[in-house]
């Protein structure tokens, strides 16, 4: 029973481990299209946007749009304060720094310091919440916890460009947290 309930299905980091924060932090840096991060692995909405983002890829192409846009100063910090809203994995800095310094975006642990510190933690997911990944999703993701922080005046760069060619801020505007008990 304890590892029926600890993974309820395939394929998919049910809590905020290192897999569903990265799905997150690549969102939150503008690399992945609004929404996609938190759906569950066996849901017909993960193929549907696979689809789309192989369409928006090609798209980009043609627009000689390149990660390198994307993925700036601006973005790297805008995924530093969403992974202290989210409580992200510990392995975030790890993997974010190497990102940065692999595209010549400097980023340290000093910068997570700087930037994340004063971030509360809004998202409740295990382990250092009560709910899973699914709550997640159904709560509205990462557009639903950029939207909060934009309300709050805590996303440092609400203009910061995403791969569907619009800024984050633009891409989560409105967005509402749709399950506020269990996010």
């Amino acid at each position: 029973d304890i590892v029926a309930s600890s993974a309820p299905s395939t394929g998919y980091c049910n809590t905020m481990g290192t897999a569903t924060t990265m799905n997150s932090l690549a969102e939150a840096l503008g690399m992945q299209l609004p929404g996609s991060a938190a759906i569950p692995a066996p849901y017909r909405e993960r193929g549907q946007i696979a689809y789309e983002t192989g369409k928006r890829i090609v798209d980009m192409v043609h627009e000689d749009l390149k990660p390198s846009d994307i993925m700036t100063r601006k973005a790297f910090e805008n995924a530093i304060v969403v992974n202290s809203a989210i409580g992200g994995s510990t392995n975030a800095p790890i993997h974010l720094n190497a990102i940065a310094r692999h595209l010549g975006v400097p980023l340290d642990n000093d910068d997570w310091q700087k930037v994340g510190l004063k971030v509360p933690l809004i998202v409740n997911l295990q382990p250092s919440g009560e709910y899973l990944g699914e709550d997640y999703h159904h709560a509205g993701g990462v557009p639903a916890v950029v939207a909060e922080l934009m309300k709050a005046g805590m996303l440092p760069h609400p203009d910061a460009l995403t791969v569907n060619g619009k800024s984050i801020g633009d891409n989560c505007k409105g967005v509402a947290n749709e399950n506020t008990d269990r996010s």
